[in-house]
Parts: structure tokens; C-alpha cells; sequence
């Protein structure tokens, strides 16, 4: 089966996602099975409290896989489930767990037992499950979230920090071994420039620069990664030539025919590239080629809670324009709500909800880093969550990525 993949689009940060038809013969399926879903809830009730793997197993009971109409679903059906409930706390609670990777993990948990006597009666609401025969219907509800908990991941002893420390600009001598490019759109032969380093070998790069990968020789060129890293921003790199010209070697290299195979031209300037050819750049500097998919939060958040940096790319609203970055660290919202009688005031349930922040190095010197909420990625108005208390300005791009993600995982040392 053919996968238009398109990556074909101008990118703010000066770089190029070419279009490419390819045979996508990994297409994953997205159906999460009960004992998957089993194990990530265990998972995420160890990260709510704090208690031990095996601990958390303890609390997980039953499991009652439901249709996507709420209704428990029968051993003799071949539907899949769309969902599954599993009783927690020695049947005091319930959560539930999405049996699709397209979905959050975990779609609401709290308190009470649903009625299942009645196999045809339909389940309340998942985001809003109350204590059954309370007679009180869902326009009743008020709702109230209190103050929520921000949770950084990975959050767990031992686990490498996924974060990378370059904040580069692809200009600025870290381009200094890159081919002089003129402008196409004039006729004058003097209007010409170094070209970009291109967004696509950026992330790269940065992804290099992290303690899991840091390759030491390729063709004889060595990287002192520790010298590296001491130069993460563009006034420090300007400052170490050895560095300077360590990183401007690594782009020139990722940029070669076998590699990445760059195509620089100006137009901004721009760089030409494409994410199919991440993967056996990355075989040709010693990992494996890592799994190439359509993004899942799910994926991102099993590769940041084993320590690892992910590579992804988007388009944005227009789909002329593209991008390659680094997705670094996450952050675990729980939102406690209590779900209260209009009537009476008397609170009838509680349950958490959860979201996630996504920490995004975009590739622009520190331009627009941060946490982004899952789903939104505008680095034109920033991050929801900025790194530092003095942040740094917008990149200001014109750039709201929303569509075509794209993420490379599971990339490892051979």
C-alpha cells in the first residue's frame, strides 16, 4: 500500500521536507489489548502515587472490555473493544483505558462500580461516571477541576534525562563547510549565501548530542561530545572554534549523498530534505534505523519515560510549509474534578483528568522551546509552559503545525 507522505513543504526554519510515495509496510495497528492496557495503567497509577511497580499491580482488578457504546462486550462478539474498565483499590474505584493508541491512554478513573447486571443498558458517560442509581442525569452535573499537578517525565530513578542541551542557530559558522548557494529568484550572480544547515539535519544533530547517541568517529572525524554540549548556545559555540568546527564538520557530513543527501538552494535560503532518509543516516553513523510512523502520543511518551529524544516533523495550516524538530521531555497534567448534584450541592464523584505537555526544541537558537500542549503545536505563539523563568522571544515563523506528524523511535546503538 502507498503512504503520499507530505513532505514536500517549505520550512520555517529554512529547510525543505521533500514529497516522496513510499511502501509504508510497517503501518502499525493502533488496537491496544487488554493486558497492554493493563500495564500502562499500572504505569500511570504508579506515577500518581507513590508506590512501587509491583504495588500498583495490586491495585489493578477486573478487566471488562466495552463497546464504543459504553456496553460491556460479549465473549461471542468479534468486535473490538473500544475501551476497557478495570475495577482499582480493591473495587472502591474504577479507570478506564482507551483500546486505541489514537486515544489517550487513560480516559477518566475515580470512584464507584458500574452496574452490569443489566447487559443492555448502556454505561454512563466515561468523563463523567458516577456512583450507579444515583437518578440524577447529566444536566444536573456541575463540574469543579481543582488546582492541577504538573508531573515532568520520566519521573523514575535510574532513567537517563531525555533532555538535549543545543540551543544553534543553522546559520552562524555552524553552516561554515556548506556549498555558497545564489538567489534563483535574481539575476544578479552576487546575490548569493552560505546555505542552512536545514532543519532536518539540526534535529539530527541535537539528537547526537545527547548522552544515548554522541557518535565519537565517522570517516575518521571525531566529536568531543562533553566539549560539544559546554558550547549549547550560539554565543558559547561562537567562542570554542574546536567546537564551532566539530558541529559544522557533523552538518556537512549529515548533509552528504549517502546520508541525507541535502539539497541546498536559496529561496530564504532553503535546504532540501527528506524524513525517509533519517533512518539509514542513522544506521550509517551506528544506531539502529529506528521505527518511522505516523505520530502517537503514546509512542513519544514510551520513548521520553526510557530517556530517549524523539524526532519528529509536521506541516502547517497552509501545507506548504515543514518542519523537523526534537520532541525532549514531557510533562503529566492531573486535573482533579469533582462532580457535584445541582440540586442538592452533594458531591456524587471525583475523578482526574489527564493531559500532557509535549517539550519541543524547535531548532531556532531557543526561539519558542518549551511544553506544548499535546496536540498544539503554534511556535508562533509559544509554549504554554516556558523553560525557564526568563524566556527567551518567538520564533515567529508563521508556523502552526497541525498536520502530516511524523516521528522517528526506538533508535539505538548498534
Amino acid at each position: 500500500m502507498l503512504l503520499a507522505a507530505l513532505l514536500f513543504l517549505v520550512s520555517c526554519s529554512q529547510d525543505m521536507l521533500q514529497e516522496k510515495d513510499v511502501e509504508n509496510s510497517q503501518k502499525r495497528n493502533d488496537f491496544v489489548s487488554a493486558e497492554n492496557a493493563r500495564l500502562r495503567l499500572i504505569r500511570i497509577l504508579g506515577q500518581i502515587e507513590p508506590t512501587t511497580r509491583s504495588q500498583a499491580a495490586l491495585l489493578v482488578g477486573d478487566c471488562t472490555p466495552l463497546t464504543k457504546e459504553g456496553k460491556p462486550l460479549t465473549r461471542s462478539s468479534e468486535e473490538q473493544p473500544a475501551c476497557y474498565t478495570f475495577r482499582i483499590n480493591n473495587n472502591t474505584g474504577f479507570a478506564i483505558m482507551s483500546a486505541s493508541d489514537k486515544l489517550p491512554e487513560l480516559l477518566a478513573i475515580g470512584q464507584g462500580t458500574p452496574n452490569f447486571k443489566d447487559s443492555t443498558a448502556n454505561l454512563p458517560d466515561p468523563n463523567l461516571w458516577i456512583v450507579p442509581d444515583t437518578g440524577i442525569n447529566v444536566e444536573d452535573y456541575d463540574l469543579v477541576r481543582r488546582e492541577p499537578t504538573y508531573v515532568k517525565l520520566p519521573n523514575k530513578a535510574g532513567v537517563t534525562d531525555p533532555r538535549i542541551k543545543p540551543k544553534w542557530s543553522q546559520h552562524n559558522e555552524i553552516n561554515k563547510y556548506l556549498p555558497i548557494v545564489r538567489d534563483e529568484t535574481s539575476h544578479n550572480e552576487k546575490d548569493s549565501t552560505r546555505a542552512a544547515t536545514g532543519c532536518v539535519a539540526m534535529a539530527m544533530a541535537m539528537i547526537f548530542s545527547h548522552p544515548n547517541y554522541q557518535p565519537t568517529n565517522y570517516q575518521g572525524y571525531t566529536f568531543d561530545w562533553d566539549r560539544i554540549n559546554a558550547a549549547w548556545s550560539r554565543p558559547l559555540l561562537r567562542a570554542d572554534t574546536v567546537a564551532m568546527n566539530q558541529v559544522a564538520k557533523l552538518m556537512l557530513l549529515l548533509g552528504n549523498e549517502e546520508n541525507l543527501d541535502l539539497k541546498y538552494r536559496w529561496a530564504s535560503p532553503t535546504t532540501w530534505a527528506s524524513d525517509y532518509d533519517v533512518p539509514h543516516t542513522f544506521q550509517n553513523f551506528g544506531f539502529t534505523p529506528g521505527i518511522y510512523q505516523e505520530y502517537s502520543l503514546n509512542a513519544v511518551l514510551d520513548e521520553i519515560n526510557q530517556g530517549y529524544p524523539v524526532y519528529m516533523s509536521a506541516v502547517d495550516e497552509e501545507h506548504n510549509s515543514g518542519h523537523a524538530f526534537v520532541v525532549h521531555g514531557a510533562m503529566m497534567c492531573i486535573t482533579p474534578v469533582d462532580v457535584y448534584s445541582h440540586t442538592t450541592g452533594q458531591l456524587i464523584n471525583s475523578y482526574y483528568e489527564y493531559s500532557y505537555y509535549l517539550q519541543i526544541n524547535w531548532g531556532w537558537t531557543g526561539k519558542s522551546d518549551g511544553y506544548f500542549l499535546e496536540g498544539n503545536f503554534n511556535s508562533d505563539a509559544g509554549p504554554d509552559i516556558w523553560e525557564t523563568e526568563n524566556p527567551p522571544e518567538l520564533a515567529k515563523n508563521h508556523c502552526n503545525f497541525v498536520d502530516n506528524f511524523r516521528i522517528i523511535t526506538n533508535v539505538r546503538k548498534k
